[in-house]
């Protein structure tokens, strides 16, 4: 009997190590130098942000008339910076493949999240959408549905989970440093009907990068998610959500299977990550 109570207790002891570990490595105090780059990090990373919302507003105002070309031309000059400045190198993990069956949760966890994030703004009261008319005109032509859809999830991965998070798990937590990546990454979209939902799937991308360091899962996720709603605005344009479309009952259901498949990716995602760092990465402790 003692025996098999000493069993559980290390199996209890162990289960807690690493869930700690996940989220702390040490408690050494930070140093001088160590402050500084931590700040640095984050000032790079809101500097990006800032880079990226200034050219989409020259965009939009020098070509008010060519919302799809401001966008196109937005997106290549936001690129065009990244690679400048060497944002989308250094990391050879960026752009690799990762497995099958990591691939197939990360999009079963990216979907399910969606879906819940769709369930919260359900049961929320509707949100302003300032940005209504724009999307709507985008929609019409296929270079506007091409950037929404692709080329604009595209560039999202690479500056806010391919370089702005990047520049933050070195110095942060991991949580800390995907909290911060997805607020920046709400934020930035300046418009409340899509505030929330970037933050909540921002957040969820952010930790999908970090557990294998490549932007492909959260292209793919980030591609789907725009693909959907470009779908739905377009062949449903009177319904404001799924639910309207579906019908309560239905959709609730879905919601209910949305929380098991959830569970069931998060549960599968979480032994897999990435530890090997990056050049020149640690990890620093004390927020």
């Amino acid at each position: 009997m003692s025996s098999m109570l000493l069993n559980q207790e290390l199996k209890k002891e162990n289960y807690e190590i690493c869930i700690y570990e996940y989220f702390t490595v040490d408690y050494r105090p930070l140093s001088l130098g160590e402050r500084y780059l931590r700040h640095a990090g984050m000032k790079k990373a809101l500097w990006l942000a800032f880079i990226y919302a200034m050219i989409q507003f020259a965009c939009a105002v020098g070509l008010p008339n060519q919302l799809a070309l401001a966008m196109l031309l937005s997106i290549l000059l936001m690129t065009a910076y990244l690679g400048t400045f060497g944002f989308l190198s250094g990391d050879s993990r960026m752009y690799s493949p990762v497995s099958a069956p990591f691939l197939c949760w990360s999009l079963l966890f990216g979907v399910s999240t969606i879906l819940l994030v769709d369930g919260l703004l359900w049961l929320l009261p509707p949100l302003p959408n300032w940005l209504d008319d724009s999307f709507n005109i985008l929609q019409t032509g296929w270079l506007g549905i091409l950037c929404l859809t692709l080329l604009a999830p595209i560039l999202e991965e690479l500056l806010f989970r391919g370089a702005i998070i990047r520049l933050l798990l070195p110095h942060y937590k991991p949580w800390i440093a995907i909290l911060i990546s997805g607020l920046i990454f709400g934020v930035i979209h300046a418009n409340p009907a899509q505030t929330v939902p970037a933050i909540l799937i921002g957040c969820a991308l952010g930790w999908v990068y970090y557990l294998t360091r490549s932007v492909l899962p959260c292209i793919l996720i980030h591609i789907f998610n725009n693909g959907m709603s470009v779908f739905l605005s377009t062949q449903f344009p009177q319904e404001e959500n799924l639910a309207q479309i579906m019908g309560a009952p239905v959709y609730v259901a879905v919601l209910v299977v949305a929380v098991v498949f959830f569970a069931m990716a998060v549960r599968k995602l979480l032994p897999y990550q990435e530890t090997t760092p990056v050049e020149g990465e640690q990890i620093i402790e004390n927020p």
